[in-house]
């Protein structure tokens, strides 16, 4: 016996709980209306679509009158902001890693080793993999496409470090060494 009325008024709670949401989302739907807004729904977005701790990750849109143009558009565009991601992450290293070293006091040699880097980037970025991508078609035929890019941290810094050591220009092992470490840890250290 009370166990049934525990659980009549469970689910009395819920139905009163319910339809109020429902009016209030029904609310809130007419008020953004009223107001000339609609909710766009956009795709490839969310946590699992966003940069963490594991990967680099990026999602863009193309749009053209061929579906394969529209791709490589979101391609590219996904890419580039894949790499400006990665070089922004970058800058703030060197510039901090040139304030706290004796590079600081050799600003040409800060800047030159930070084109490196970006150029390195480039290079490293080719190895990135489509996570997912969508495509849609347009009324007048043309077509939308998404795209979600991602790089694994991890091999990042491997194929990063790699390549960085085969460049020439870069015979300073002690800073390229220290560099490295700092670059690596912040990366693979992010929350």
């Amino acid at each position: 016996m009370k166990t049934l009325r525990i659980l009549l008024s469970v689910i009395l709670m819920l139905a009163i709980a319910l339809p109020s949401d429902a009016t209030n989302d029904r609310k809130t739907k007419k008020k953004l209306k009223k107001e000339g807004l609609t909710e766009v729904a956009l795709p490839l977005s969310g946590p699992e679509y966003s940069t963490n701790r594991e990967y680099f990750r990026a999602t863009q849109m193309g749009e053209g009158i061929d579906i394969t143009i529209a791709k490589k558009i979101a391609t590219l565009n996904a890419r580039n902001a894949l790499a400006e991601q990665i070089k922004t992450q970058i800058s703030t290293l060197t510039k901090n890693y040139a304030q706290g070293s004796a590079v600081g006091t050799n600003k040409s040699y800060s800047a030159k080793f930070e084109e490196m880097t970006y150029a390195i980037v480039d290079e490293v970025l080719e190895g990135s993999y489509t996570k997912d991508e969508k495509a849609f078609r347009r009324e007048d035929g043309s077509y939308r496409f998404y795209v979600c890019i991602e790089m694994p941290k991890q091999e990042f810094v491997q194929k990063f470090e790699n390549t960085l050591t085969k460049k020439e220009e870069a015979k300073l092992e002690e800073n390229i060494e220290k560099f490295t470490k700092e670059f690596k840890q912040m990366l693979l250290d992010e929350k």
